[in-house]
Formats: C-alpha cells, structure tokens, sequence
C-alpha cells in the first residue's frame, strides 16, 4: 500500500499544531523581495511538473529550464534537494486545503464529498513523486503539522455534512473513508502502467457503497484511529508483492 497524506492526518490523533508554512520567507525567516518570491514560485511549479512526471531522480537542471530560471537561481533558494522537496510537499498540501475550501463551500453535501475524494485522488495519482516524498519520516511528521489543524476536521466536517443531510450511510466514519482513499490510491499505484484510470472505476465503486441504499448495517466494527494507523503504517512497510 502506498502513503496517503490525506488519510495519515484523517488517522493523525493529538494536539493541533500550528501549520508550517514554509514557502512564506527565504533563508533566516526574512521575507521574500516580491521577483524572489516570484522566482520561488516558478521553481516550485516546475519542480512539482518535472517530479510528477520522472519522480525523485529527475536533476535539478531539468527543474530550472522547466521553470525557465538559471540552476543557480534553483540552489539559492533551495541549496539542497531535500529542501526544494519540503516546498514541494507544502504546495501539495495548500491543494488539498484549498480543495477542502471549495467542498465545504458546496452547498450539496454529497456532491462535496465526492468532489473533494476524487480531485484529491487525482493529485496523488498524477503526482509519481509524491508517494516517494511520503517515504521520507521528516516529510510525514511536517504533514501531522499542517495537517492536524486544518485538514481532519474539515474532512471530519465534510462527512457530518453529508450524515446529517441523509446521503451517507448512517454507520460510515472518517476512518473508513480514509482507507477507502488508501484503497483507492493503492489501486491507482498498481495499476498504473496497466489501466491508469481503472482507480476512478473503483473509485465510484466504493462511492455508491457510502449511500444509504437500505437499513442493513455494514458487517464488523469499525476499527479506531489508533488501530487502523497501526495496520497502514505496517502495510507501507511491505513492498507490492508481483
């Protein structure tokens, strides 16, 4: 099973921290002249286009033509590789956030939901980086960081909204949406070469599983945050078996 951020701060119990943000000032916490922040923009975009498509081997020359600045100007602001990663892992995370915004702002709740599952599927999907940035421990505590305070309570909000209108089966919780993300996301990892878009077909499956189609309750019992966090962290753990 692949990393899923999402589902990691879904499953992340504790004390909120504020969120890190990282991108805001340049070396020493000072802030960024207007063309530097400007150039620190570009660099990350070409950075998240260039990892996306060659993952974590791709040179740092290739992110500065993609961005269209010299690879000077790329170590300035990130002098090492594992710098320009974490700038890279916040501007993924400030997605998500920004996703979370607009579902909430939905005035369907379903719809939100959905919306909000399957365009932040699609970042993870497209992004072949991403799951190898995960791997690193660092990068997973900074996600409890930004992500305690801000992304599980608004999925957790997310999901009330929908309980509360009836469109959700009464007995759903955010643990099980969170592994159906990692399902999910493990399907769209396996199968990439194969059928990249099979993980929208499992996707909707599990979707119309959510509804509230009759009044059988699902079997078993739902597991809790700290079991369920036990079972991903192991699977991650495990390489695909062939």
């Amino acid at each position: 099973m692949v990393s899923d951020p999402v589902a990691d701060v879904i499953l992340t119990s504790g004390e909120a921290v504020p969120p890190d943000r990282a991108g805001a000032a340049g070396p020493g916490g000072r802030p960024l002249r207007r063309d530097a922040a400007r150039n620190r923009a570009r660099i990350l975009q070409a950075a998240a286009e260039v990892f996306a498509k060659e993952g974590l081997d791709a040179s740092m020359d290739a992110v500065a033509a993609t961005a269209g600045v010299g690879v000077g100007t790329v170590y300035r602001h990130f002098p090492r590789r594992d710098e320009l990663l974490r700038g890279l892992f916040d501007a993924r995370i400030d997605e998500v956030l920004a996703l979370l915004g607009e579902a909430q702002a939905d005035p369907d709740p379903w719809h939100g939901l959905t919306q909000f599952l399957e365009r932040s599927l699609e970042i993870q999907v497209e992004d072949r980086a991403l799951a190898q940035v995960l791997a690193d421990d660092e990068l997973q505590h900074r996600l409890v960081r930004r992500g305690s305070q801000d992304i599980k309570p608004a999925v957790e909000r997310l999901l009330a909204r929908a309980l509360e209108a009836g469109l959700v089966r009464p007995d759903v919780t955010s643990v099980d949406v969170a592994l159906v993300r990692s399902m999910v996301l493990d399907v769209a990892e396996r199968t990439r070469d194969l059928a990249p878009e099979l993980w929208r077909r499992m996707l909707a499956i599990c979707i119309d599983g959510l509804r509230p189609h009759g009044t059988e309750l699902l079997p078993g019992s739902p597991l809790g945050f700290d079991d369920v966090k036990s079972v991903l962290h192991r699977a991650l753990c495990r390489p695909p078996q062939p």
